[in-house]
């Protein structure tokens, strides 16, 4: 039996001529320079030799986020959007979301702050604010107070925390799935009575019941502020204030998935499994199974192994993946359309990768889910226009129709209502998922949010009409599920 081998380069493989090898325990086949983790005496197996058990029981492990730590490039920017502000006149935002103006009595605003937010501020003259105050805040825009400011000492701040996002951690809220079809969404916390109405109510299908504001049904993600224990029953709070019981939730915790920081050691072409995989190594007259690769892991591609119409990557100590399961982010040519020397972002639809550049400089690299079928994501340059600390979205969907998604975070609009954003709700990256939005592991999503230029100013929670970091879409997307 005979291996014909290919070899990595940019972006697909690229054939070596008249390359065969023989298929015996002796073979060895020359792994490529950028797979640095490749060791040649393990990529050939003789299944009757005394190791040949321990080598079928090899593992090589997925992502982990102990002790990972969000490192950020040269020209990013970190500050939380809850810094201290300077001395002065300090505002807390006491709406849900507060506009920010160019200039007093603007028609539009350029960016909003969230509920419990502190703005450092300045009085200011001017007309069009009804009952209220204009004051100069940070990044220079300006608040009127009756749309939902006042001074910070004014203010419960401990209270605001519940409903403001984190800026250190991937996920800025807890949040949970509703799992239950139909489940009540509540304005206030019902009394022992009025719950059980509510059961009652939602088990006919009523249209109505005790402070039901709507029944999910559909697709629903929730923001969560905190939970709740009241006359025998289990709620929890939404960062919007509304209630839901704790039986109609899944909680959706943080996925492990995450991408790398490149440097010296650790380069392009970059390689990712799509899912606990079987590894193979080279024995006898076939392939014969040596261990395992678990989801998300990554290593330096070596060579392409084709055997009986398989295809196989040549991984981690030799072993070989095969090539359906494996997703590789490579480097590419700056396009003409990214100035030189500017930060921007290459997603590649057909590898389903993500990667960050300072200049020609590859600096980051990660799996995406973009839009699955029906649901493409646009082909193109573009520029990073809107940025949200997180985002609420919600459309209907051709399967599971009304979908809501609370808080959606990291979130970067590029293309109208496309937009680059962290995905709390699925572990799919390196598969098509979303409604045409490039979805992306939340770590490495608030990486690329604090690098992404423009940065927030001190106190904004969104910012809208700026042109930043340029993102280039390219490639043919795969089908759903492959």
């Amino acid at each position: 039996m005979r291996l014909r081998a290919t070899y990595w380069r940019d972006a697909g493989w690229v054939g070596v001529t008249s390359f065969l090898l023989s298929m015996s325990p002796s073979a060895r086949v020359q792994a490529s320079p950028a797979d640095k983790v490749a060791e040649a005496d393990a990529s050939s197996v003789d299944p009757e030799a005394p190791d040949a058990v321990a080598r079928r029981s090899r593992h090589v492990p997925g992502p982990s986020l102990d002790g990972w730590q969000p490192q950020l490039g040269p020209g990013s920017a970190m500050a939380p959007a809850t810094s201290a502000p300077g001395e002065g006149a300090v505002l807390a935002v006491t709406a849900f979301e507060l506009p920010l103006y160019p200039e007093p009595g603007a028609g539009h605003a350029i960016g909003t702050a969230r509920l419990g937010s502190r703005l450092p501020a300045e009085r200011r003259d001017g007309s069009g604010c009804r009952g209220g105050t204009w004051y100069r805040v940070s990044g220079g825009a300006y608040v009127c107070t009756a749309e939902g400011a006042v001074p910070a000492d004014e203010f419960d701040a401990e209270q605001a925390r519940l409903w403001s996002p984190s800026f250190d951690e991937p996920h800025q809220f807890e949040y949970a799935r509703v799992i239950a079809d139909r489940a009540p969404l509540l304005s206030a916390l019902p009394s022992a009575e009025e719950a059980e109405e509510l059961a009652r109510a939602y088990e006919a299908g009523s249209r109505s019941g005790p402070h039901v504001e709507r029944w999910m049904k559909g697709d629903y993600f929730l923001a969560l502020a905190g939970r709740r224990e009241h006359d025998g029953h289990v709620y929890y709070e939404t960062v919007r204030g509304r209630f839901a019981r704790a039986e109609d939730l899944q909680m959706k915790p943080l996925v492990p998935m995450h991408g790398e920081h490149l440097d010296d050691e650790r380069t392009l072409p970059l390689a990712f499994t799509l899912d606990d995989t079987p590894l193979s190594c080279t024995g006898g007259d076939r392939p014969v199974p040596c261990g395992t690769i678990a989801k998300h892991a990554r290593f330096a591609p070596g060579e392409m192994v084709s055997w009986n119409g398989a295809r196989y990557v040549r991984g981690p100590k030799g072993a070989l993946v095969p090539a359906a399961a494996v997703r590789i982010a490579s480097a590419i040519a700056r396009p003409d359309s990214v100035p030189a020397g500017r930060k921007w972002v290459h997603v590649d639809l057909a590898q389903q990768t993500l990667v960050a550049y300072e200049g020609d400089t590859p600096v980051y690299a990660t799996l995406v889910s973009s839009g699955r079928d029906g649901y493409n994501t646009p082909r193109g340059t573009f520029r990073v226009e809107r940025k949200y600390l997180s985002k609420t979205m919600r459309g209907d969907d051709d399967v599971d129709g009304r979908y809501e998604v609370q808080e959606v975070p990291w979130t970067m609009y590029y293309d109208g209502n496309y937009a680059l954003h962290g995905a709390y709700w699925h572990d799919r990256f390196g598969r098509t998922k979303s409604h045409g939005c490039v979805n992306i592991p939340p770590v490495d999503a608030r990486w690329l949010y604090y690098w992404t230029d423009t940065a927030l100013p001190t106190g904004w929670h969104a910012m809208f009409h700026r042109r930043g970091t340029y993102v280039y879409i390219s490639g043919q997307t795969p089908a759903d599920g492959q």
